[in-house]
């Protein structure tokens, strides 16, 4: 009797898209989850793994809300100073 091993695969999908991946990009963010007192009380970081066309687009998206966050910080600021 013969025997072959055949190693395991392990098959990654996008978390966003579904697509299969043949390299894993994992993205996490790491934050403290909160209680309701607004008290961190845990670990409460996102991991996703996400291919290249979803990790481009949630760059951009992050990117263009860093904006509008800095531009709408600038009219509080000038506003406070007049």
């Amino acid at each position: 009797m013969a025997s072959k091993t055949i190693p395991a695969q392990v098959v990654t999908t996008c978390d966003v898209c579904h697509k299969v991946m043949s390299r894993v990009n994992e993205v996490r963010i790491r934050r403290h989850a909160l209680d309701w007192k607004g008290m961190p009380c845990g670990d409460g970081s996102i991991v996703l793994d996400l291919c290249n066309a979803c990790i481009v687009a949630l760059s951009d998206v992050v990117h263009e809300r860093a904006e509008q966050i800095r531009s709408e910080k600038r009219k509080t600021d000038a506003g406070k100073e007049e």
